[in-house]
């Protein structure tokens, strides 16, 4: 083979494929899909909200995912989990969630707590 065709040919891979091999191991589980950027909580006489942003890492739409807060007693029961989603979650783009957790007199017990968030659930389907 004459070694300017090769010289053309290790330059293709290097600058076509090696690009989307990069794009392809990002857009799975090499780097975190998701990046929690902001997570708040707001306390009223009768509701919790909680705010944030989420981040697609990667570079693919996905076609619905939901962010979730487990909400636990003071025993750390799990009580229930309240959730807000997005379809068709563009690549790189960031989800401003909203969630908001309407209480009762059995639940009090959480307005004791100093947070009601421990962990967020990010579920793709």
């Amino acid at each position: 083979m004459d070694k300017k065709v090769l010289v053309i040919l290790v330059v293709l891979i290097i600058v076509l494929i090696f690009p989307l091999y990069i794009m392809h191991l990002l857009s799975n589980d090499i780097v975190d899909k998701y990046e929690l950027l902001e997570i708040k909580e707001f306390k009223t006489e009768n509701e919790i909200f909680i705010k944030g942003k989420i981040k697609n890492n990667t570079f693919k739409t996905i076609p619905y995912l939901q962010v979730g807060i487990p909400i636990y007693n003071k025993n750390e029961y799990l009580i229930y989990t309240s959730y807000d989603m997005i379809y068709n979650f563009k690549p790189r783009k960031i989800f401003n969630f909203k969630i908001v957790i309407s209480m009762n007199k059995k639940d009090e017990i959480l307005w004791e707590k100093e947070e009601v968030i421990e962990e967020v659930i990010i579920e793709e389907k």
